[in-house]
């Protein structure tokens, strides 16, 4: 059994297929409105509309961080404040 070939871990095949499975059930489940057992085009369509939203928004979340980022470098590569010379506040 080679390590790459999928016969050697059937248990991770099994497991992929149920977890697909239940993302089908849930999807179904959320957007059959009419009960009918499957996704009709208006169906898909919302389906996919909502997708296309929880993309956009990833990316928008993506970009925020990756400007936070930016702005910490930024703030890193300007010069530390002088240490106060004071000794640290006595806590008991």
């Amino acid at each position: 059994c080679f390590p790459a070939s999928r016969a050697c871990f059937p248990a991770s095949r099994a497991a992929f297929r149920f977890a697909a499975a239940a993302a089908e059930a849930k999807k179904l489940a959320r957007y059959d409105r009419n009960k009918n057992g499957k996704l009709d085009e208006d169906e898909l369509a919302a389906a996919k509309a909502d997708e296309e939203k929880r993309q956009a928004a990833a990316a928008k979340r993506k970009a925020a961080r990756e400007a936070g980022k930016q702005a910490l470098d930024a703030g890193k590569q300007a010069p530390e404040p002088e240490a106060d010379d004071a000794p640290p506040p006595d806590h008991d």
